[in-house]
């Protein structure tokens, strides 16, 4: 039996036992209401008197108000609680399963990826929406489950980038492979193939940090092939806008990958408040990943960003709200020193300035107002 009809069966199965549970609850609530009100009317007390068949044929008149009482109840469980207590989960996506050798002849020289896979957590929903999240440098899609388990009437895919699963990391058969080639398995093996399994929905893809540069940097490469995409909305999560905001890539890509984990801890020697914070945090994250994969990852980033100015940034921008519905930017509070330039930009996209650290940006309060299709009043 393939995974995909057995996750289908899993569901149905889910969704049956959660009708009968509800069904059972409002049958009891039906009995057990109709004999509690009928205990203050006169009908109770000619049941009482008349015996046990008086009883049974009185209290059917309580039965409208009982029958009100247990469909309000079926609502309560139905839209109050949460239904991820019923039916949501989060699973390993079925694809892309693997990197084909087809794929394989389209990337880099010297990048070999054939049969290696990119791994994916998913929480399929029957909703017309469906949100796509790309993690920060060397991070995976982890970092979304909570926001998806918030979100269980969303269908939500996160992606770990290939090589930054903690799976990998020991793993011989990743190799590090350049940006152009990310980039490539991003539009071909992620986006694309999603696109195809689901061309009705409405897609929004969600960028935390690298994974907002990405969605700057494709539409360079392959305009055609992002447009095909009909991306609904994008949403930037602190995207690099010059060489003052390459914090992290600068300087781990200036690192040793040979001088082991205990060596990232050097990544916030001499920083500022702020940026040793969001630093330090970001070394606890990565500190099992492989570390020849982040080092020229981050480098190939950086040099993306290596000017001054903020033009390149506002240049990349106007491509990709050319090539997608909507685009929305959130800063956080690293980037106060930019807030002038960033607002004045010439882009359709308003900045939103929430303030708060860098990682806080993927907490639900900041994110679902901008993805939440409930929160429609934002577009």
């Amino acid at each position: 039996m393939s995974t995909k009809r057995t996750r289908s069966r899993e569901g149905l199965g889910q969704r049956t036992r959660r009708t009968l549970s509800l069904a059972a609850i409002a049958a009891g609530l039906n009995v057990v209401l109709s004999y509690a009100v009928s205990l203050y009317t006169d009908q109770f007390r000619a049941g009482f008197e008349g015996g046990v068949q008086a009883l049974f044929a009185q209290s059917w008149e309580t039965v409208p108000l009982s029958v009100l009482i247990a469909l309000a109840c079926v609502v309560v469980f139905n839209k109050v609680l949460p239904r991820t207590h019923f039916r949501h989960k989060i699973l390993p996506a079925e694809l892309p399963v693997k990197i084909d050798a087809a794929v394989q002849r389209r990337v880099g020289r010297g990048d070999s990826v054939a049969g290696r896979q990119i791994r994916m957590l998913e929480s399929e929903q029957g909703s017309d929406d469906l949100i796509v999240f790309l993690p920060g440098l060397g991070l995976d899609a982890e970092d979304f489950r909570t926001l998806m388990d918030l979100m269980p009437h969303v269908h939500c895919i996160a992606v770990t980038m290939y090589g930054f699963g903690t799976d990998e990391a020991d793993d011989p058969d990743y190799t590090p492979i350049s940006l152009e080639t990310h980039l490539h398995l991003l539009l071909e093996l992620v986006l694309g193939r999603i696109r195809a399994k689901h061309p009705k929905k409405r897609l929004t893809v969600v960028g935390f940090s690298a994974g907002a540069d990405y969605m700057l940097l494709v539409p360079e490469r392959e305009t055609d092939r992002v447009q095909s995409l009909r991306i609904y909305h994008t949403v930037l999560l602190d995207p690099n806008v010059n060489n003052t905001t390459t914090v992290l890539s600068a300087r781990l890509g200036r690192m040793d990958p040979g001088r082991g984990p205990a060596h990232l801890n050097s990544l916030s020697d001499g920083a500022g408040d702020d940026d040793f914070q969001f630093l330090a945090t970001y070394v606890a994250r990565i500190c099992r990943k492989n570390l020849a994969h982040l080092t020229r990852h981050a480098a190939e980033v950086a040099a993306e960003w290596d000017t001054p100015n903020t033009e390149t940034f506002f240049k990349r921008l106007r491509l990709l709200e050319s090539s997608v519905g909507k685009v929305t930017c959130v800063f956080s509070n690293s980037y106060r020193h930019l807030c002038g330039e960033l607002a004045k930009g010439e882009a359709e996209a308003a900045p939103h300035f929430p303030s708060r650290g860098h990682f806080e940006l993927l907490s639900p309060e900041v994110l679902r107002p901008f993805i939440d299709p409930q929160h429609r009043h934002r577009d």
